[in-house]
């Protein structure tokens, strides 16, 4: 590691201690003040996320801090829901985990636990690194769930929500996707698309196109103004143009295998059927296949601001209650550092240094005369292409909280499967909000 990353991973944790070990949650907290006694750690994590993600780094930690021992508490996967409940129980009693990996996933609803004093604010922790600076990282990555000077999420990685747009589709309806600046302009080109096409389909069935309350000025710090979001004609449209893509006869048809998948994504790539463009969730070799830069053009999925979303990939919370708070917090200092020296990252990082050397590893792979993807020989990429990346990742992208509201939109159901009407979907909706809110 070079000595720069050293210095900017280097935690001080000696300064201020006392004063880190207290709870600091926006609510009542569950622990004010929890005695820590730092002999051990206990990590969640679901099974399908361990080997990948959690083994590394605890084999590192365990070399450095021999003394304390470790558990790693795996929560399988198919049972989750379950899990939830037991998980939620525990953390607001104060047990538990000390370190979530993956946060978003064991805790059904992270806001309620950070509002509760459930969570730690990570922030006192993250300022007693040398060189920290919320500068270095997206927009976003310290303010997921809350507009105060608290962080207690942390999102580690990033999926940037792109899309393929196939020219010759630009060029028959008119549209130009490098002039888009907000989330109306995808809606319009869906009805240009289904203007022409009304009985085809502009993504594959299983990456149907929606932003929810995410692209229409939603957060959810700001309470019962979110509903302000359910009058709005573009939410409607959001609503409606989702429907018609994923329940076009009133049953959802997104459910696919990935031969499938595969299949329908051959029907794109050779332009048997006339889809308007591609998703890539960070991964160009769709792009690179559909025709690079000869045959489609990147877009970014704005929201309502005018920003790019980008949704949180691995993200990682401390518990209150947690008697091993440091231990926590050096593990996922490790788990960081690691990152920082990963030779082979697979997605966009918060931290927008390890997200520099994501794009160079990039552009090392794709940026040649000819690449080859699963056995066939493609045209690769240009310096134009990753120029455009590069402007998207560092300036317009903003890590956006998923899933706001654990189960907001199973209120719509009836309206996608053709059992309820709008108004009286958005209604229950509106109903539900005010309820979440209230407890």
């Amino acid at each position: 590691m070079s000595g720069k990353k050293k210095c900017f991973l280097t935690v001080m944790l000696v300064v201020g201690m006392e004063s880190l070990l207290s709870g600091c949650g926006t609510g009542t907290s569950v622990n004010d003040t929890v005695a820590q006694t730092n002999d051990s750690l206990t990590i969640y994590v679901l099974d399908i996320d361990q080997s990948l993600f959690v083994d590394p780094p605890v084999a590192e930690y365990k070399k450095r801090y021999p003394d304390v021992e470790v558990e790693i508490k795996t929560i399988p996967a198919e049972d989750l829901e379950n899990q939830q409940k037991q998980i939620a129980a525990e953390l607001m009693a104060g047990d538990g985990a000390d370190l979530y990996v993956d946060a978003r996933s064991l805790i059904d609803d992270l806001y309620k636990a950070q509002k509760t004093g459930a969570l730690e604010d990570l922030m006192p922790w993250f300022s007693q690194m040398e060189g920290f600076s919320e500068e270095d990282y997206v927009d976003g990555t310290f303010d997921l769930y809350e507009h105060t000077d608290a962080c207690y999420v942390f999102p580690l990685d990033f999926t940037g929500n792109m899309v393929a747009v196939r020219k010759n589709m630009e060029e028959e309806l008119g549209i130009d996707v490098n002039t888009w600046n907000d989330s109306s302009d995808m809606l319009d080109a869906i009805e240009l698309f289904y203007g022409k096409y009304p009985e085809e389909q502009p993504f594959l069935k299983m990456e149907p196109y929606r932003l929810l309350f995410a692209g229409y000025g939603y957060d959810i710090s700001d309470g019962m103004k979110n509903a302000e979001i359910l009058n709005s004609s573009v939410f409607q449209r959001d609503m409606e143009y989702y429907k018609k893509q994923a329940y076009p006869e009133g049953t959802y048809v997104g459910e696919q295998s990935w031969e499938a998948y595969e299949a329908e994504f051959e029907k794109l790539l050779h332009e048997q059927k006339p889809y308007l463009g591609k998703f890539l969730y960070d991964d160009l070799r769709y792009y690179i296949k559909m025709g690079g830069e000869e045959k489609a053009d990147l877009g970014m999925i704005y929201g309502a601001d005018g920003t790019g979303i980008a949704y949180p990939f691995r993200n990682y919370a401390i518990s209150s209650g947690s008697q091993n708070k440091r231990n926590a917090f050096q593990l996922l200092q490790i788990i960081i550092e690691m990152e920082t020296d990963n030779p082979q990252l697979s997605a966009p990082h918060t931290n927008k240094q390890i997200t520099q050397e994501f794009l160079r590893q990039q552009k090392d792979k794709w940026m040649k005369d000819e690449v080859v993807i699963d056995g066939e020989i493609y045209a690769g990429l240009t310096e134009k292409t990753f120029s455009k990346l590069e402007e998207m990742y560092m300036e317009f992208f903003t890590v956006t909280a998923m899933q706001p509201y654990p189960d907001g939109m199973k209120y719509m159901e009836p309206f996608f499967t053709n059992e309820g009407s709008y108004e009286a979907c958005i209604e229950e909706l509106r109903n539900y909000l005010e309820l979440y809110y209230s407890e």
